[in-house]
């Protein structure tokens, strides 16, 4: 839904609107950055989108997002959380190797459609 719609319906407040109206927007910027662990030294794509039409937007959305963290179970924020959690409750066994793995492509199999459902129920709580 357009920003603007939102505002002529008055879903919107009209300072909200402003703050998340791009002005003086540039383009993202990609670049990549080497992975040197890898063979060849392959490169991970990033794209830089500070200050691009969608950074405002996607800054409010973030900090709206954020608050639902809590109430995701599997949802662990560092390494550090992880081992915390796993000291707090369940019991490692001595003999035990605690190893992370690399996902391959895990944010281009999230169904979009699901994952916004989900997160319009959790706000609406």
């Amino acid at each position: 839904v357009a920003p603007e719609w939102l505002f002529v319906k008055g879903k919107l407040p009209g300072d909200l609107y402003k703050g998340i109206t791009p002005r003086n927007s540039r383009m993202a910027i990609l670049y990549g950055l080497p992975k040197d662990h890898k063979n060849g030294m392959p490169l991970r794509p990033v794209v830089s989108t500070c200050d691009s039409p969608g950074s405002k937007l996607s800054l409010m959305l973030e900090r709206i997002l954020n608050q639902l963290l809590e109430f995701v179970p599997a949802h662990l924020d560092s390494t550090d959380s992880c081992i915390k959690c796993l000291a707090e409750h369940h019991t490692v066994p001595q003999d035990c190797i605690v190893a992370s793995l690399d996902v391959v492509g895990l944010y281009s199999n999230i169904p979009i459609d699901e994952s916004i459902s989900v997160a319009v129920k959790k706000l609406d709580e």
